[in-house]
């Protein structure tokens, strides 16, 4: 299809601006997400941020509470848990108006570098056996926020269908 079939009728493209005063993810309104977990200054400038990450505000996950246990319970034919884990949200960059795709290749360096520092650190939780990045991009993706941002999730579960694919992948490898 051409690019004007996914138009929506009266939808009209707009110029974003470098900086919105509403949106929480812009410089100066770090007052509006939760407390960073992690930063990365600017390697130009190291009194400003580079990437942060702040946990979501409306976690697809609670977070473990002390004493929390992660275990199963049977339920008729099924196992239930609690739904416990982490979900943070990874502000890209200060930049509104950018994608992935219009960044500095150093500042996508920078995003990359906090995917793998903070799955590094998720993974040492006994709660996380699934940490998942994505990022959605556009309102028809479901993002409720244009400024660049991506998401992490992990989860004390590796669903069925993830854990027939990373055996697939181990079988592949083991005959080739």
């Amino acid at each position: 299809r051409r690019p004007h079939d996914f138009k929506k009728p009266g939808s009209k493209e707009r110029k974003l601006e470098s900086y919105d005063e509403n949106c929480p993810f812009c410089p100066g309104n770090e007052h509006l997400t939760p407390d960073s977990v992690f930063t990365l200054a600017d390697p130009k400038d190291p009194q400003k941020w580079a990437v942060r990450v702040v946990p979501n505000k409306f976690p697809a996950l609670a977070t473990p509470g002390p004493g929390t246990e992660r275990k199963r319970v049977r339920k008729g034919l099924y196992l239930e848990m609690c739904g416990c884990g982490t979900h943070e949200v990874v502000i890209e960059g200060q930049d509104h108006s950018k994608t992935i795709a219009t960044m500095s290749t150093d500042q996508v360096r920078l995003i990359i570098q906090t995917y793998r520092d903070r799955f590094l650190e998720l993974d040492k939780s006994d709660w996380n056996q699934l940490i998942i990045i994505f990022r959605n991009q556009g309102e028809g993706a479901g993002t409720s926020l244009v400024h660049p941002h991506s998401q992490i999730i992990g989860t004390p579960i590796v669903p069925d269908e993830i854990r027939r694919r990373l055996e697939e992948a181990q079988r592949y490898y083991d005959d080739h």
